[in-house]
């Protein structure tokens, strides 16, 4: 009777340590990524990035085809060390649901802190994200810039764009990557870009700019044979703003937006007649106004409940700005674009 029963026990602990493992198994391949304390495991479920949705409850919303670029802007490697983790929480995010994306980052703010260049390498490394290169240039010195002659501005922006580019070559091959793979696609704040801008970008190997809008002094630039420029988008705040302050759209304004959106004073990007439209944030604005180096959690629902269901949308296709450089150049891109991204 004693065998029987020692025999029961092992049988019902041996089934339980069974059921724990598979358990386990189950719950690694539903990885959901921290976004607080995860080595205390002190997670409420509000606390987590959501990784998937039933696309059986969600209905294509979308009228019309169309390319989306989301554009998470400035990777700062200045920011409080209390807010380095969203940097791994956002770029998990778009790798996990297998998402398209720009980020754009500054070159001279690349800090060797574990905390920010293992979410920034990343992002580098990552199947999804692209990283931009973003300048900021003093107002006073663009002016004075500007004054000089055409070839003179082209000359130090390039070597402007070269040292910085040379800056984010150091720090990489300071983690023991020697084959840097340079960002072909810019940003700048303030939107400012001039002919010799474009001129210089060229030469530097940059073969897209990309804003959200123009700059009002200068007005809209046009994009050549061969290189894009992007000056226009919709942005996930009310205002257009970036920061804490900010207050963001709901996801139906957001799909309305996108609905109803068209341009008149600027030149709208076009795949085989597909516009292409960037859906734009910046990783400042998910910070809680009222407790700094926490996210704002409605934020953060509001934006990656709008991208997961936008990617299940039949009629949209999320691409990089490096994208639209490319299936508008690929021999055969109407193959490409449309049945590859299966927007046929």
């Amino acid at each position: 009777m004693k065998r029987r029963t020692h025999l029961l026990v092992f049988t019902l602990v041996f089934l339980l340590s069974a059921m724990l493992i598979v358990f386990a198994a189950a719950t690694e391949l539903i990885k959901v990524p921290c976004i607080y304390d995860c080595e205390e495991q002190k997670i409420k479920k509000s606390m987590v990035i959501p990784t998937s949705y039933d696309s059986n409850i969600i209905r294509s919303r979308v009228e019309r085809k169309i390319y989306i670029i989301p554009y998470v802007g400035d990777i700062d490697g200045d920011v409080s060390e209390d807010w380095l983790f969203f940097f791994d929480a956002i770029a998990s995010f778009f790798e996990e649901n297998h998402i398209p994306a720009s980020f754009s980052f500054y070159p001279t703010s690349l800090s060797e802190d574990p905390n920010f260049i293992e979410p920034f390498l990343k992002m580098y490394k990552g199947s999804y994200i692209k990283l931009m290169q973003k300048e900021y240039i003093d107002r006073d010195l663009e002016k004075e810039i500007e004054k000089m002659s055409s070839d003179k501005q082209i000359k130090i922006r390039k070597n402007i764009l070269l040292e910085e580019q040379n800056k984010f070559r150091k720090a990489m091959e300071r983690q023991e990557i020697y084959n840097v793979i340079l960002p072909i696609s810019y940003t700048q704040l303030g939107g400012r870009i001039t002919t010799e801008d474009r001129e210089a970008l060229k030469q530097s190997g940059i073969k897209i700019y990309f804003d959200v809008y123009y700059n009002g002094d200068v007005g809209p630039l046009e994009s050549t044979s061969d290189f894009d420029i992007i000056q226009y988008g919709i942005s996930f705040t009310k205002d257009g703003g970036a920061g804490s302050e900010t207050v963001f759209r709901t996801q139906a304004e957001i799909i309305d937006q996108i609905n109803k959106y068209d341009r008149k004073d600027v030149n709208i990007a076009r795949i085989n007649e597909i516009p292409v439209i960037p859906l734009w944030v910046h990783q400042q604005d998910f910070e809680r106004l009222d407790k700094k180096g926490e996210i704002d959690i409605e934020k953060w629902k509001v934006y990656t409940n709008t991208l997961l269901t936008l990617k299940n949308d039949q009629n949209v296709r999320f691409i990089t700005a490096n994208d639209v450089y490319y299936l508008k150049r690929t021999k055969n891109s109407n193959k490409l674009s449309l049945s590859k991204l299966g927007l046929e």
